[in-house]
C-alpha cells in the first residue's frame, strides 16, 4: 500500500509504501520507484572533453569562471557561478544566477533565453552561458542530454 500524506518533515513529492511480506513483525519502507520499477533519469553535460552527471547520486553541478564550480568556462562574459543544473522531484532544472543570462537551443523546440530564472531541461541540445550561439565560440557549449536508465545508479 502506498501512503500519500506526511509530515512536514517529509518532501511531498516522495512517494513511499510499505510491504508486508507475512505476519512477522517486520516492515521494509522503500521508495515507489523501488517498488514499481520506474526508470530513473540521468542528465549527460558534455563541456569540453570532459563529460559530467547529474543523477540521484550527484544532485546539482554549477558552471561558472570561478575555480569552485563544476564546470569552469574561463570568459570575461561568464559570471563567476553563472548557473545551476539541479534534479529535483524527478526533473532537471537549469537555473540562472548570472548578469549576461543562459541560452537554451534543444534539439526538438524553440530557442529560449533564461535570466535570473530557471527552465525544465528535457531531450537534448545545447547550452550557452552569457551570449547567444551566433556570439559565442563553440567550445564554450555544454551539451545536454536526457537519458533513462532502467536500474538506479
Amino acid at each position: 500500500r502506498f501512503f500519500n500524506h506526511f509530515s512536514p518533515k517529509i518532501p511531498a513529492n516522495r512517494g513511499f509504501g510499505e510491504i508486508v511480506w507475512d505476519r512477522q513483525a517486520l516492515t521494509v519502507t522503500t521508495s515507489r520507484r523501488e517498488v514499481l520499477g520506474s526508470p530513473c533519469l540521468r542528465l549527460d553535460l558534455v563541456a569540453g572533453d570532459k563529460t559530467f552527471v547529474v543523477d540521484n547520486q550527484k544532485q546539482s553541478i554549477s558552471i561558472g569562471r570561478q575555480d569552485c564550480n563544476d564546470i569552469i568556462i574561463q570568459r570575461f562574459w561568464i559570471s563567476r557561478t553563472h548557473a545551476y543544473i539541479e534534479y529535483r522531484g524527478g526533473v532537471f532544472m537549469i537555473v540562472d544566477r548570472s548578469s549576461n543570462g543562459t541560452f537554451i537551443y534543444p534539439d526538438h523546440g524553440e530557442p529560449l533565453s533564461i535570466h535570473m530564472a530557471e527552465h525544465t531541461l528535457s531531450g537534448s541540445g545545447v547550452i550557452f552561458f552569457g551570449q547567444e550561439k551566433g556570439e559565442a565560440q563553440s567550445h564554450d557549449a555544454v551539451f545536454y542530454a536526457v537519458r533513462e536508465i532502467t536500474t538506479p545508479p
